[in-house]
């Protein structure tokens, strides 16, 4: 790893729109003010209406265990009446033909049946959908970025690049992404149904349509896809959230340290240097050196093709996964959701922010929609050391357990932090098409002819 990615500042400046969390942590403010306050700043335009439901929500949280005190030592904590179990580590099975994971042969097929590497979006959903289930559902945990001198032996943050095989190239890009899978609670354990129908792998590789005002658009045309609406692979798949229909939406940020070659060579040096492109230092995985595509010099159009958000229907494990150019092309922190209490006509709005745009989108009246929202969960994931053997936890609150657990080492120091993430899932049930109007601020999104150069 270079010295670039443990100190460089953000592509995009954030802005700051309420206080640190530092700040709410020494004014003690409950979880309830925390999410009022949230959901103000996501547009109370938009969802006026819902505040005062969302508000007496919050109040009667089933998040009742008592709180922590703040801790600072190298063990794990956590709430009093609550446990922890090992779910899922990287290179776990998640299908019955998974091979067993051995380090020295690891190449991307295998990895491509195993649970990714490095977890940050951790989601889970009740099963069957619309229930109130907590032993049983479906774990959706997004794989941001890898440590290979942390996954493989013999390798150091200074020589890796060059020392990589193929094989472990490959097994990289296929640990990264998205993995879907069923767990189930059997005498107060948790284990993964790896025979499970929705169980899918979604990585670096996986083809993915692209849809919205930038689909076919010349800058998205590549040698393998002269149509601009066909990309493979996701990157860097960052937090997320879940739609009132009950899909994933995936925030890729940063993908500009997968690509290898000169970007003088790209054309509009201001959008290169303005979304943080302009690095003398990339290639972190030396994907190039087995995939051409992403080198500059080779394929000019590639890198725009990456920095999405990426829709994913986590109970159709046979749909294709869509990169919704309409949210916007930047560095994606995540792509949450939040849905006011529907109606039987399920007329009403709600709102998403991708890292610094607020999204509002009006939904007609679709027939057969539940009116109820399956249970809220709370999850969050962290990292305990910088070893290969190291394994992340992920915890959800509300149940008596902490269901879920990934593997990952430490980010580095400038972006170590826990990542957390509060949905409401609203699904349609019937086959009635899927209909929306997109509304940024209050306008209409458009097609503006320099939408990836606003």
């Amino acid at each position: 790893m270079s010295d670039r990615q443990k100190t460089r500042s953000r592509p995009t400046r954030r802005h700051t729109f309420a206080p640190s969390y530092g700040a709410i942590l020494e004014e003690g403010v409950r979880r309830r003010s925390v999410l009022k306050g949230f959901l103000a700043a996501m547009g109370a335009a938009a969802l006026s209406p819902a505040l005062g439901t969302a508000h007496a929500e919050a109040a009667g949280s089933s998040l009742t265990f008592p709180e922590l005190r703040r801790v600072r030592d190298t063990a794990d904590h956590w709430p009093e009446g609550y446990e922890r179990q090992i779910l899922a580590r990287w290179g776990d099975a998640l299908f019955a033909d998974s091979p067993e994971f051995d380090i020295a042969t690891l190449d991307g097929k295998a990895a491509e049946r195993q649970f990714g590497y490095n977890n940050d979006f951790t989601q889970f959903l009740p099963l069957p959908w619309g229930e109130k289930s907590s032993n049983h559902g479906l774990m959706v945990v997004s794989h941001e970025y890898a440590t290979p001198f942390l996954m493989f032996p013999g390798l150091t943050d200074e020589n890796y690049r060059e020392k990589l095989t193929d094989n472990q190239i490959r097994a990289i890009m296929a640990a990264l992404g998205v993995s879907i899978f069923e767990v189930k609670k059997t005498d107060g354990k948790w284990a993964i149904v790896k025979d499970g129908k929705y169980n899918r792998r979604v990585h670096m590789s996986t083809e993915i349509d692209i849809s919205g005002p930038a689909a076919g658009d010349d800058r998205l045309k590549t040698k393998a896809d002269p149509t601009g609406t066909v990309v493979f692979g996701t990157i860097s798949n960052c937090n997320g959230g879940i739609t009132p229909w009950g899909t994933m939406l995936s925030g890729e940020e940063g993908a500009m340290d997968v690509f290898a070659g000169d970007y003088k060579k790209l054309p509009n040096q201001e959008l290169v240097e303005r979304q943080g492109w302009d690095e003398d230092e990339n290639d972190i995985y030396s994907v190039s050196r087995v995939e051409p595509r992403f080198k500059f010099e080779e394929e000019p159009n590639e890198w725009m093709r990456f920095d999405w958000v990426v829709e994913i229907d986590p109970f159709d494990p046979s749909a294709k996964p869509v990169k919704r150019t309409s949210l916007g092309r930047m560095t994606h922190e995540g792509a949450p959701s939040v849905a006011p209490p529907l109606t039987a006509a399920w007329r009403s709005s709600w709102a998403m922010t991708t890292t610094s745009n607020i999204y509002t989108v009006s939904l007609p009246a679709i027939p057969g929609t539940r009116t109820t929202a399956p249970p809220t969960r709370t999850c969050s994931t962290t990292a305990p050391s910088r070893s290969p053997s190291s394994r992340a936890t992920a915890r959800c609150a509300g149940s008596r357990s902490l269901p879920a657990r990934g593997h990952s080492a430490r980010k580095p120091a400038s972006r170590a932090r826990p990542t957390s993430c509060w949905r409401r899932a609203l699904r349609p049930i019937s086959s009635a098409p899927r209909r929306w109007t997109g509304r940024k601020a209050s306008s209409r999104i458009s097609a503006p002819a320099s939408f990836m150069s606003p």
